[in-house]
This record gives structure tokens, sequence and C-alpha cells, in this order.
């Protein structure tokens, strides 16, 4: 892929986009404790409830809290009204784009968004993504989702009873580390290069 004159001009922006169960909460220590706050944006501004740093980052006005009254009872509609929620999210930060400097975005699900395409018009973007073998990847939700009641697959998960089982339940979201490479509803997808030994 080759560069052209006016990529080389515009500042370097490292975009995270992660994936359940890929090392997030870990990338996202480690991106915190190398960026200021006012140079990091945090798409989906979720911490788990055992971090002691929450809401780390360029404060934004749209906050999960205001979409909850949306979800079903049993919250199987979760990662549509996520997935609004991120849109709504990454549309604030490019409309406040001109008055942000940042340097870097976490996020699950960045690929749902218009964000990447947006930014590329004022950085050179650095599209950074993890992966983990898919079986042990579904078998750790499995078993997080099991562990904690108040996720919204819980049920699914109680249901399902193994994690081969969860993996084929018709409620549970598929796919999630391959449709962040081809992107979905409005993202851009990505386009993954091997890393240079």
């Amino acid at each position: 892929m080759t560069k052209s004159i006016e990529d080389n001009q515009k500042p370097p922006l490292y975009v995270f986009d992660s994936t359940e169960k890929c090392a997030g909460t870990t990338l996202k220590r480690y991106l915190r404790s190398n960026f200021q706050q006012d140079n990091f944006f945090d798409l989906d501004n979720g911490d788990p409830v055992s971090e002691k740093v929450r809401n780390y980052g360029i404060s934004c006005p749209v906050n999960f809290s205001d979409y909850i009254h949306l979800l079903d009872h049993d919250e199987i509609n979760f990662y549509e009204i996520f997935s609004e929620y991120l849109k709504d999210r990454a549309q604030w930060c490019c409309t406040a784009l001109p008055n942000l400097d940042i340097k870097c975005v976490y996020g699950n699900m960045v690929h749902y968004t218009t964000l990447v395409d947006n930014l590329k018009e004022y950085y050179d973007v650095k599209l950074c993504k993890f992966f983990r073998e898919p079986a042990s990847r579904v078998a750790s939700e499995y078993f997080y989702v099991l562990n904690h009641d108040g996720h919204n697959l819980h049920s699914v998960a109680k249901e399902s009873k193994t994690p081969a089982g969860y993996a084929l339940h018709p409620r549970r979201p598929k796919n999630r580390q391959v449709a962040s490479l081809i992107g979905r509803e409005g993202g851009g997808g990505m386009l993954i290069h091997p890393l240079k030994k």
C-alpha cells in the first residue's frame, strides 16, 4: 500500500478495535498508561466494575445510561441498542474533532460506526486489532457470561449448559471477530496487514 504525501503530513492516530474476550481490558489499561486523558477517546466507555479507573478519556455527553430504557426485558436486543449508542458517540466525536487532540481511540465494535472514515480526514489512522483462536474466545466468553448474572447473555449461557451449546445458541451473536474485519451497518471494515518480522 502506497501512502500519499498528505498522509505523511497528518498526525498519527491509533485506533484499537476490540472484541470481547480478546485482551481488551488489559490493552485498555496499557493504553491509559501511555496516553493522556485528553488524547484518549474510549468509544464504548465501558469498563468492568472491577476496574479502579473508570470513564478515562475525553469526556463525551453520550452515555449508555440514556439508552437502557430501550432494552427488552431480557436484553436480547442489547447489541442492537449498544451499536446505536456507539454510533451516537462516534457522531459526537466526529462533530467535536476540530476541538480535540486525539492520539488514540479504543472501543468494541468500532467497525459498526463511520468513525474511522471520518478520522482519516484529519489523521493518518493506524488500525489495530487483536485476535484470539475462535473456540477459545467463545469458551472464555461463555464462562465469563455464566459467572456474571448481570450480563445480557447470562440466561443464554445458563440455558446452553456447555461452551459448545452456547456457541450454537440462536440468540448469541456470531462471528464477532469476522464482523470486525468486514464492517457492518455503516462501518468501513478494516484492511488487515500481517506484522512484518
